[in-house]
């Protein structure tokens, strides 16, 4: 083969010849003469026809197959090969160590929570957590170790959130992984997918992964798939839907954002809202339980289109437009620092926003730089005053402080913590007291509760700054001049 990049057919002579290596040894090798009688980008299939034996003298052969490059980087990748026996592996042929060097830079990698995928010329690997089968390679292990190719077409893009993997290829959509409440859309309700499932048969524009329902939009419009149980999936009922649906009245979606057992989307009418609406957290202006169609917001007209994110942990709701923030949904602790029991319309908080979190019944708001509480403050996680703060009271912690965590039941077996990740260093915690958290000595309070900020254990520190780069809806991150 004359040109080492080349992914054509080469004739055993010309595979022999090559650039000199004065420092290689003679040797005997084995090529097979092959025919491609089809053979495209993504995929290629060889007939033997004859075994033929050469001798090369003090020479290595640009390339010892006839393989397309792209099959030889799968090789390579597969293989797993690193330190010495790379460089051994690359003295099999230049165009072994063409292919893999180039692959370095065109791989497409993804990450999600501890799981790994490559996207390499069509074709995807995995490797690492395995616990939902979300590395798609039909293993019962918990952890795969080593890059395994995921069975698939060629695959164009990848999704992923919390466990579920999603896959366009050339033959439709894929998933696999974490399915709870059939949110992978597959037309199963098993939680676990340990291989690629179809999906969808036509080509997907966009995909948006929530923890318990997925949206796709294709040439058609929106459709959805997942928990529906209290109509958050805007299709009109409240049953599960474990095979994607068409959503009405969406054509001119372009945002979704779900919180809780809620759903907005951003359209050219404004902010609509759909989901659980006991307390009013849909903000439509009624208590009605469930609200399954997409329904407008009822926001003052000067901020109805221009709302930039919702906040809520799906009782109490959050709409921020600039520093002007508005709260609706329940309010029995308090937590929207307002007076009443719930608000079915929003209302603005007293001052300005500048970011907020909410979970639990207890909320955080940062507001020119300072850091107020409302709402929950049963085990003191929001102040050392046992009773719920009413209004908004400054959250006064050791130092200061470049991001603050209100988690939820999902993540910790309780939920009743606030911690802070202070600027010098390390992350601090008040409220319900658990050894697994924090030092020993603190695991056995008076109440079981923390009544001032205490130093968590390191590693569950390292836990919850992947949780702020992951951008869970529970940690609000700040730049540190604002701290």
């Amino acid at each position: 083969m004359n040109d080492s990049t080349n992914d054509g057919p080469a004739s055993p002579s010309s595979s022999a010849t090559g650039a000199e290596n004065e420092s290689a040894p003679a040797c005997q090798i084995t090529i097979p003469d092959a025919v491609f009688p089809k053979r495209n980008v993504f995929s290629s299939w060889y007939t033997r026809k004859v075994t033929k034996t050469v001798n090369i003298d003090g020479r290595l052969p640009n390339a010892l197959f006839t393989l397309p490059t792209h099959l030889i980087r799968a090789v390579v990748r597969t293989a797993a090969i690193d330190g010495a026996a790379r460089r051994e592996f690359h003295a099999i042929c230049r165009k072994f160590l063409l292919a893999e060097e180039d692959g370095r830079c065109s791989v497409q990698t993804f990450v999600n929570d501890g799981t790994t995928m490559a996207l390499d010329c069509g074709r995807l690997f995995s490797s690492g957590n395995n616990s939902f089968g979300q590395c798609g390679v039909v293993s019962e292990e918990d952890e795969v170790t080593g890059p395994r190719h995921v069975r698939l077409p060629p695959v164009l893009d990848v999704w992923c959130f919390c466990s579920g993997w999603l896959a366009c290829t050339t033959s439709g959509l894929y998933g696999w992984g974490r399915n709870h409440h059939g949110r992978l859309g597959v037309q199963s309700i098993s939680s676990q997918l340990r291989f690629p499932h179809r999906v969808y048969p036509g080509q997907v524009v966009d995909v948006r992964q929530f923890v318990a329902q997925t949206l796709f939009t294709s040439s058609s419009g929106w459709v959805g798939a997942g928990s529906n149980t209290h109509g958050q999936l805007g299709q009109g009922h409240n049953r599960v839907v474990p095979a994607p649906a068409p959503i009405p009245g969406t054509s001119c979606v372009t945002r979704w954002c779900v919180v809780g057992r809620v759903t907005f989307a951003w359209s050219d009418a404004g902010l609509l809202a759909c989901g659980a609406n006991r307390f009013g957290q849909c903000g439509v202006g009624s208590t009605e339980r469930y609200i399954t169609t997409l329904t407008s917001v009822a926001l003052p007209g000067e901020v109805k289109g221009r709302v930039d994110r919702v906040v809520g942990d799906g009782r109490s709701t959050f709409m921020l437009s600039g520093r002007r923030c508005f709260g609706c949904g329940d309010n029995t602790t308090r937590q929207l620092s307002l007076d009443g029991h719930a608000y079915p319309t929003p209302t603005e908080l007293p001052v300005p926003v500048d970011d907020i979190v909410t979970n639990n019944d207890s909320t955080v708001v940062l507001s020119g730089g300072q850091l107020l509480s409302c709402g929950d403050n049963s085990f003191h996680q929001l102040t050392d005053i046992r009773p719920d703060p009413r209004g908004l009271a400054p959250l006064l912690t050791p130092g200061p402080v470049d991001a603050v965590a209100l988690p939820d039941e999902d993540s910790f077996s309780s939920s009743t913590n606030a911690f802070a990740r202070l600027v010098s260093g390390g992350w601090v915690g008040r409220g319900e007291a658990d050894g697994r958290r924090f030092p020993a000595s603190q695991s056995a309070l008076t109440n079981g509760s923390l009544p001032g900020w205490t130093p968590v254990r390191e590693g569950f520190g390292r836990q919850l700054d992947g949780w702020a780069v992951e951008g869970r809806p529970w940690v609000m991150v700040f730049g540190r001049d604002e701290a």
